[in-house]
C-alpha cells in the first residue's frame, strides 16, 4: 500500500496604505509592486520571481491581492512604489521587506506561521507617504502717477502697499501672507512699481494701495485708496499663478493717482508820478490808464486788452493795482 501526503495550500493577503499631503488623493493615482526576492534564504531571480502590482484606492488603501502558497517555507518580498515623480509630487522611495513564513501543520494543511513587515530591518507599517508641493508664484503691483500743472519729477511722490487679509482657496480659511508692507516712489515717466510679491499657497490676498505724500508746495495729493486683490491659483500640477486686480469700492478701476500743481497767486502794483508845473497839483486831478498789450509775447493772449485806471494822489503818486497773477 502506498499513500501520498500533500498539504492543502494556504492563502494570505498583503496590504498597505498611501497618504498624499497637500492634495486630495485620487483612485489609481500611484503604482506599487510586490516582488518575491528570496525563498528559504536563497535568492529568487528571473522567471521565478513573482511580481504583483497594485494601485491605491481613493481612501489610500493598497491591496496586492491574494498570495497562494503550495509549499512550506520562508518567502521574502520587496514592496515599493513604482510611480514617477512630477507635477509637484515627490514619490516615496522606501523599500519594505515583507516576510511570510508558511508551515505544514502535519494535518494536511499549510498555515501562515507569521507575516512581518520591516523597513531598514526595523518593524514598520507598509505605508507610502507622498507630498504635493507647488513652486512659488510672483505678482507685481503697478500704478500710474500723473501731475497736472508742471512736469513730474522722479521720486517726487511716495506710495504704500499694505497687506489686509489672506484667505485660502476654499474662501473661508485664513492663511498667512508672508509679504510685508512696502513703499515706493514714482519714476520720471510716472510709473509706480512695487517689489515683487511671492506666494507659496493658493488663495486670495488683499492689499491697500494709496499715495502717502502730503499736500504742499502747490501740489494737491490724490487721496484715492485702491484695493488690490491678488488671486493665486494652483493648477494641480505643481504650478501656482498669481494675478492682481484693482478696484475702488469693489468696482474695477485702473490704479492712477492724479495730482494737481497750482502756484499760489502773487500781487504787485505799478507806480508812477505826475508833476504839474505852474499850479498846485490836486488829488484825483488827472486820469491814467494801464493796458495789457501782450502775454508771453502773444498780442492775442488771454487778458490782452485789459485796462486798469488810476488817478494821482495829492503828492503826485500814481498807483495801478494791486494786480494779481494766478499763472
Amino acid at each position: 500500500f502506498r499513500n501520498t501526503y500533500k498539504a492543502e495550500p494556504v492563502e494570505t493577503t498583503v496590504s498597505g496604505t498611501k497618504t498624499l499631503t497637500g492634495q486630495t488623493l485620487k483612485e489609481d493615482q500611484f503604482d506599487f509592486e510586490l516582488r518575491l526576492v528570496e525563498k528559504d534564504n536563497a535568492a529568487v531571480s528571473g522567471d521565478a520571481q513573482t511580481v504583483v502590482t497594485a494601485k491605491n484606492k481613493a481612501d489610500g488603501s493598497i491591496s496586492f491581492g491574494t498570495l497562494k502558497y503550495t509549499e512550506a517555507g520562508t518567502y521574502v518580498y520587496e514592496a515599493k512604489e513604482t510611480s514617477e515623480p512630477g507635477n509637484g509630487i515627490s514619490v516615496d522611495t522606501s523599500i519594505f521587506t515583507v516576510t511570510v513564513k508558511v508551515k505544514d501543520n502535519g494535518l494536511g494543511q499549510l498555515v501562515i506561521e507569521s507575516k512581518t513587515v520591516t523597513k531598514k530591518r526595523a518593524s514598520a507599517d507598509l505605508k507610502f507617504e507622498t507630498t504635493y508641493k507647488t513652486g512659488e508664484a510672483e505678482a507685481e503691483v503697478k500704478a500710474t502717477k500723473k501731475l497736472t500743472g508742471r512736469d513730474l519729477k522722479a521720486d517726487e511722490f511716495e506710495f504704500s502697499l499694505t497687506p489686509v487679509s489672506a484667505v485660502a482657496a476654499d474662501g473661508t480659511t485664513a492663511i498667512e501672507d508672508t509679504n510685508t508692507a512696502q513703499t515706493t516712489k514714482n519714476t520720471e515717466g510716472g510709473d509706480v512699481v512695487f517689489g515683487k510679491l511671492t506666494y507659496k499657497k493658493a488663495g486670495t490676498y488683499t492689499y491697500e494701495l494709496k499715495e502717502t505724500s502730503v499736500n504742499g508746495n502747490g501740489v494737491t495729493v490724490d487721496s484715492t485708496i485702491y484695493t488690490v486683490t491678488v488671486t493665486v491659483v494652483d493648477n494641480g500640477k505643481g504650478i501656482l499663478t498669481a494675478t492682481p486686480a484693482y478696484s475702488i469700492d469693489k468696482e474695477k478701476a485702473d490704479p492712477e493717482f492724479h495730482n494737481t500743481y497750482k502756484a499760489k497767486s502773487v500781487k504787485t502794483t505799478v507806480e508812477g508820478t505826475k508833476t504839474l508845473t505852474g499850479q498846485t497839483l490836486q488829488k484825483d486831478q488827472f486820469d491814467f490808464a494801464l493796458k495789457l498789450v501782450s502775454r508771453d509775447g502773444d498780442v492775442a493772449g488771454a487778458g490782452v486788452g485789459t485796462v486798469l485806471t488810476a488817478k494821482n494822489d495829492g503828492e503826485g503818486k500814481i498807483t495801478f493795482g494791486p494786480i494779481e497773477y494766478t499763472e
